[in-house]
C-alpha cells in the first residue's frame, strides 16, 4: 500500500496510513470529491460529491452491473406479477449503522416520504407506485397503477433510493436533518467517521456489514480537489486511487491510457452535456431565439476545443448512444447547422435588433467552477454567441450556490450542466423537461411545460415493450427539438481513472460503493 499523501490532506490525515496489506485485505483507498458535498443524503439530490459518499454508506434494494444486469442488494429477490403492477421483494437480514434493524418499514418509509417527495430521478417511479404493503418485516410489496418499464432499475442508491432509517428520519425535516447534513447512518458496507469540510469525508469500514467478509477494505476517504488540474497530477503521484468520471478532465486522459499504473473505466451509461435556457427571461421565451442560438453554436468546433475531440457532437435532444429511444428525424445537424448568418435572421425576426454597440441582449451563464470542461465551454459559448450580437457573462461558482439558484430559485439566465441517462430515459434524461420535475435538483428549472410531451413521457414510462416506448420518446424529441427550452450541445464518453493497485472495484452505474475494492498484494 503507498503512503499517504501528507501535503494533499493535511497532516490530520498521516494516521490513517497503513503497513503492507495481508491478502489484499484491510488498507484505505482514496476518491476524489471535486468539492464539499451538500449533504450526504443521495435521495435529496443528484449531486456527484453527495452520491460518491451516501452510496458508500447506504444501499437500495438492488443495484445495477456496468452492464446493466439487475442484481441484489437489500432485496435477497423478487417476483414480479404477471402484469407487471406487484413487485414483491423479500428482503435481507441487515442493520443500519446504529444497531437498528433493517425492515421493510424502512422501505415504505424512504419511498413514499423522501424519495418520492423530493428525488427528480425516483419521480417518475414515484408517480408509478399506487400503494406499498409491508406484510412482514423482510416483505414489501409494491403496487403499481399501470407498468413502469425502469422499476427495477430505479430502485438502487444512484437514482434516489437509498434505503433511509426511518426511526432517525421521521417527524423531521429531511434537509435539516443530522443524519443528512452530517451523520449519515446506513446499511452499506461503509460508515460514517469524521468530516473535514473542505479537506476530506472520512468512511470507516462496517464491521457488521450483512455481506460476510466484505468489505476488505478498512476506511475510504473523500478528498476535496477543487482544482480539476490537480486530480490527474494527484492520481499519478499515488496520493488517491480512484477519479470519477464526471471529475476527471478530459484532456488528461491521454496521459493515464496506455499507462500500467491505471485502469480506465468508461462509463457504462450514456450522458449529455446541455444548455438550460430558462423561458421565464423575456430575451429567451420566444423559440426563435433559441432556435438561432443553436444554430450560431459550432458544435464540432465545441467538441474540439472544450472537450478534447472526446465524445460527439450531440444530433438530437436525447443521446443517440441510446438508440432505442432515439429519434432519426429529429436530427440537429440537418435543424440548426452551424450558420450564423441565419441565425442572425432568425434573431431580427424575432425582434431581437443590434444596439449601437452590436449587442441584441446579454445573459449570465451560470456553471460549476469545479469542471475544467464547462470552463473551457462557457468561454467558447461565449466567443460564437457574440458573433450574433449575443454577450453572455461567464458566472462559474460552487455546486452549494449553483444548484439552489438554478433548480430551486430559477435564478439564472443560461445553465451548463452535465445529465446522465441512468440506462433508460425515464430515469435520468425526462427529468430535464417534465414538467413534474420542477423545483427538484436537476430536475426541469427553464420554465417549459407541454402536456403534449409530458403525456409521451408517460406512456415511454409505463409501456410494457421496448419498441411502444419508443417511438414516443421518438415523437416527444420531435417536439424539444423544435421548442429547443434545453440546448443538448454534447455526448458526453467519459472515463473514470484507477489505480491500477486497486481491485475488485465495481462502478455500479457510475457511484462505486468500494464494498469489494482490495489493494494488490
Amino acid at each position: 500500500m503507498r503512503p499517504m499523501p501528507m501535503a494533499a490532506i493535511g497532516t490530520a490525515l498521516a494516521l490513517f496510513a497503513g503497513a503492507a496489506l495481508a491478502q489484499g485485505t484491510g488498507g484505505t483507498a482514496i476518491f476524489v470529491l471535486g468539492s464539499d458535498p451538500s449533504g450526504l443524503n443521495r435521495n435529496l439530490s443528484t449531486s456527484t460529491p453527495d452520491g460518491l459518499v451516501a452510496c458508500k454508506v447506504y444501499e437500495g434494494l438492488v443495484d445495477v452491473t456496468p452492464e446493466g444486469d439487475i442484481v441484489p442488494r437489500l432485496a435477497e429477490s423478487w417476483e414480479i406479477s404477471e402484469d407487471g403492477t406487484t413487485y414483491t421483494f423479500h428482503l435481507r437480514d441487515a442493520r443500519f449503522h446504529d444497531g437498528t434493524p433493517f425492515t421493510s418499514a424502512d422501505v415504505k418509509y424512504t419511498y413514499e416520504e423522501i424519495s418520492g417527495k423530493f428525488s427528480s430521478v425516483f419521480s417518475g417511479a414515484a408517480k408509478a407506485i399506487e400503494s406499498i404493503d409491508t406484510p412482514a418485516p423482510d416483505e414489501v410489496v409494491l403496487h403499481l397503477s399501470k407498468p413502469y418499464g425502469p422499476l427495477l432499475r430505479t430502485l438502487n442508491c444512484t437514482q434516489g433510493a437509498a434505503i433511509l432509517p426511518k426511526h432517525l428520519y421521521e417527524g423531521t425535516d429531511p434537509a435539516t436533518n443530522p443524519v443528512t447534513t452530517s451523520e449519515p447512518v446506513g446499511t452499506g458496507p461503509f460508515m460514517f467517521d469524521e468530516w473535514r469540510r473542505g479537506q476530506y469525508v472520512k468512511l470507516a469500514k462496517n464491521p457488521d456489514y450483512w455481506e460476510e467478509g466484505l468489505p476488505y477494505l478498512d476506511a475510504v476517504i473523500g478528498q476535496v480537489l477543487p482544482q480539476a488540474s490537480s486530480r490527474t497530477q494527484a492520481l499519478m503521484a499515488g496520493e488517491v486511487d480512484y477519479v470519477n468520471f464526471t471529475l476527471l478532465p478530459s484532456n488528461d486522459y491521454m496521459m493515464l491510457e496506455g499507462n500500467p499504473g491505471f485502469t480506465m473505466i468508461p462509463s457504462p451509461v450514456p450522458a449529455i452535456d446541455v444548455m438550460l435556457a430558462n423561458t421565464r427571461n423575456p430575451d429567451l421565451a420566444d423559440p426563435k431565439v433559441r432556435q438561432a442560438m443553436m444554430m450560431a453554436i459550432d458544435r464540432s468546433q465545441l467538441l474540439a476545443t472544450a472537450f478534447n475531440g472526446i465524445g460527439a457532437a450531440a444530433t438530437m435532444p436525447f443521446t443517440n448512444r441510446m438508440g432505442w429511444a432515439a429519434d432519426a428525424d429529429t436530427d440537429f445537424d440537418a435543424l440548426y447547422p452551424y450558420d450564423p448568418e441565419k441565425a442572425n435572421a432568425l434573431l431580427d425576426e424575432a425582434g431581437k435588433a443590434r444596439g449601437a454597440d452590436g449587442t441584441r441582449f446579454s445573459l449570465s451563464v451560470k456553471y460549476f467552477s469545479t469542471e475544467s470542461d464547462s470552463q473551457l465551454e462557457a468561454t467558447a459559448l461565449k466567443a460564437m454567441l457574440r458573433e450574433v450580437g449575443i454577450e453572455l457573462v461567464l458566472e462559474p461558482g460552487e455546486r452549494v450556490s449553483v444548484i439552489p439558484a438554478v433548480f430551486t430559485n430559477f435564478d439564472y439566465d443560461l445553465a451548463l450542466v452535465a445529465y446522465n441517462s441512468g440506462g433508460d430515459p425515464a430515469i435520468g434524461l425526462t427529468r430535464i423537461w417534465s414538467s413534474a420535475t420542477e423545483g427538484r435538483n436537476f430536475g426541469n428549472p427553464t420554465g417549459y411545460s407541454s402536456p403534449e410531451v409530458d403525456a409521451l413521457f408517460e406512456e415511454g414510462q409505463t409501456a410494457t415493450d421496448r419498441a411502444t416506448r419508443g417511438r414516443a420518446y421518438a415523437e416527444a424529441q420531435r417536439i424539444l427539438g423544435r421548442d429547443l427550452p434545453v440546448l443538448t450541445l454534447h455526448e458526453r464518453i467519459a472515463q473514470s481513472g484507477v489505480s491500477a493497485k486497486l481491485q475488485g472495484l465495481e462502478e455500479e452505474y457510475y457511484l462505486p460503493s468500494f464494498r469489494a475494492a482490495r489493494f494488490a498484494e
